[in-house]
């Protein structure tokens, strides 16, 4: 190797130099070279180049797999456990096997590595490099482990493991101040994260976990400031690229309440803490109905309505965001209340029947009150001996004499022709 090449070999970082080493790529287009990219609003000077799987250690802090490695490191009674990049491979997997659906699946593991076989990694990986060790995976977690799966799984041939054993990867290096680095690394995971582009974006419950922890930090002066915690969103919307300081608003909302509906199914059901990070997780949209003034209107001063409906949402009951809205109608309804207490998923689609049939707006409509009478028959003819002997008196007398003169009307009606259709 000549000296002007050894020289710029020195100069690059050592995650770097294997692959020009190994392979005697040597062309411009292949070595290693800075190259000024820009995250979040600042110009950024990184090296570009080609790292080896093997070179990478897998992101540990990855938000995305919070909930998950929290479960891992409880399962093993060791709650500052670090798990190595195979640990967090088989954490990875084994979250995406257990849900059936694909769409919701959280990784995407397997079928990441197809396209990573077939085509290659598209989009760089972001690491930082510190010395001789390997480099620190910020960003590109789905892209590196789908590369990794291609190295462990015997589905893949040897030339598909030589194309995916070298990753296209922009290498963040130290500026020597640990600070600057954390600012960067920051300002790098919220332009990759938080902005939807061609992967799957952090959930947004966690997202929304950063919002709210950014949120008591600003305002920890003075927590009951109104113009402290409006400055506060505004400049939280601004330093993760959201629209408005009121979807700050919202989603702190979103949280705080999702951190109820924690609380309530650990403690009062002795739910699992990471089960429960799951679900919500899975359901934290469904939060912002929920945190809205005509819903929490109902539930604020109800504690016992609360916990009801926080249990309605565990069951899915709930099955869109709409349903959520009818809350304060069926929680109003004592029949609906009832049906929806039922233990079954669609007792909350009943009760919301119950609830637009017993409408005002609709009460005379015909439709609407032959909707209401089947359920008053259905309910009617559910009932045995022992369930009207825990009706007072009043109640079945008043049962008494409204059926004796409904049954007198109906007899004139259905000699004729028969009921208007």
């Amino acid at each position: 190797m000549k000296g002007n090449e050894m020289a710029d070999m020195n100069e690059w970082p050592i995650v770097l130099r294997r692959f020009v080493e190994e392979t005697g790529a040597k062309e411009m287009d292949y070595k290693p070279r800075r190259v000024q990219r820009r995250f979040h609003g600042q110009n950024v000077v990184v090296w570009e180049g080609r790292v080896h799987v093997e070179d990478v250690e897998g992101y540990v802090e990855n938000l995305r797999l919070k909930h998950y490695l929290n479960r891992w490191r409880a399962r093993r009674r060791d709650g500052g456990l670090v798990p190595t990049s195979d640990d967090i491979y088989r954490i990875m997997l084994e979250a995406d096997e257990e849900e059936r659906e694909d769409a919701k699946r959280p990784f995407h593991v397997r079928r990441l590595a197809r396209s990573i076989a077939q085509n290659g990694v598209q989009e760089p990986i972001v690491i930082f490099a510190n010395g001789s060790g390997k480099g620190e995976l910020w960003d590109g977690n789905r892209r590196f482990f789908g590369a990794f799966h291609i190295m462990k799984d015997a589905e893949y041939s040897e030339p598909d493991r030589e194309r995916a054993k070298w990753l296209p990867v922009h290498v963040v290096t130290p500026s020597g101040s640990p600070t600057e680095d954390q600012a960067l690394r920051h300002r790098i995971l919220t332009e990759l994260n938080f902005v939807e582009k061609d992967h799957i974006p952090w959930p947004a419950y966690l997202k929304a976990e950063q919002i709210r922890q950014g949120y008591l930090q600003k305002t920890k002066a003075d927590p009951t400031d109104p113009t402290l915690s409006r400055s506060a969103k505004t400049a939280l919307a601004a330093e993760y690229g959201l629209k408005s300081w009121r979807v700050a608003d919202r989603w702190i909302k979103m949280y705080e309440l999702a951190m109820d509906f924690k609380e309530y199914h650990e403690e009062e059901r002795h739910r699992d803490g990471v089960e429960v990070d799951l679900k919500i997780q899975e359901k934290f949209e469904y939060f912002d109905e929920m945190s809205k003034p005509g819903v929490w209107g109902a539930l604020k001063s109800n504690p016992d309505a609360r916990d009801e409906v926080f249990g309605w949402l565990w069951d899915d009951k709930f099955k869109s965001w709409a349903d959520v809205r009818k809350v304060p109608q069926i929680l109003a309804d004592p029949v609906a209340y009832k049906q929806a207490q039922a233990p079954d998923a669609d007792s909350v689609k009943r009760a919301i029947a119950t609830v637009i049939a017993n409408d005002p707006a609709r009460v005379m409509e015909k439709e609407a009150a032959n909707e209401r009478i089947r359920q008053f028959a259905d309910w009617m003819d559910s009932f045995k001996r022992e369930d009207y002997r825990k009706l007072d008196a009043e109640s079945l007398a008043r049962l008494r004499d409204v059926l004796s003169d409904v049954v007198r009307l109906l007899g004139g009606l259905l000699a004729q022709e028969g009921p208007a259709s």
